[in-house]
């Protein structure tokens, strides 16, 4: 089968090979999501963003709440649509949550780090902080977030408007 080869070529860093074997799967055998979730993360890699785009979305359209590929084409978007990435990545924190995960755990940790992330790259301070001060909440002693919140603080456009008050 084509997935086995990809994938043990993909953890092997032989990329090409993993690329023909992930084709070959898909051909064989498209009803496996890791197949969308992994060729989608291969592609992105070699920055090949249009097509991997379309194999998570054809992924999607299979799997649509499957958190790999969900969270895999919010880091997508991240990249090539930012303000895209925020909708994928809270779908993607739903998901996580509706599963049974618990605001504690690392992967929703994760995510809710993401939001802030993006949040600040796209100067939405106010949201960013929003959701930073709540995940403090959880999350009390996160370095990550803590850096977040003083780079949230910091923003021009935030001291700006802070100052006016």
């Amino acid at each position: 089968m084509g997935l086995p080869r990809a994938l043990k070529a993909h953890t092997e860093g032989d990329l090409e090979l993993a690329k023909e074997h992930y084709i070959r799967a898909l051909e064989q055998d498209a009803n496996n999501p890791i197949i969308y979730q992994n060729y989608g993360a291969l592609l992105k890699s070699l920055e090949s963003f249009e097509l991997a785009e379309t194999i998570y979305l054809d992924g999607l359209k299979l799997y649509p709440d499957h958190i790999g590929i969900n969270g895999n084409l919010a880091n997508l978007y991240r990249k090539i649509k930012p303000v895209s990435s925020l909708e994928k990545y809270k779908y993607t924190l739903s998901l996580h949550l509706s599963n049974g995960e618990s605001f504690d755990s690392d992967k929703v940790r994760d995510v809710i780090l993401d939001i802030v992330y993006v949040s600040r790259e796209l100067g939405l301070i106010h949201i960013g902080l929003l959701i930073v001060v709540r995940a403090l909440s959880i999350y009390p002693s996160n370095s990550s977030l803590l850096l977040n919140l003083m780079l949230l603080l910091s923003c021009e456009n935030f001291s700006a408007n802070f100052a006016s008050y």
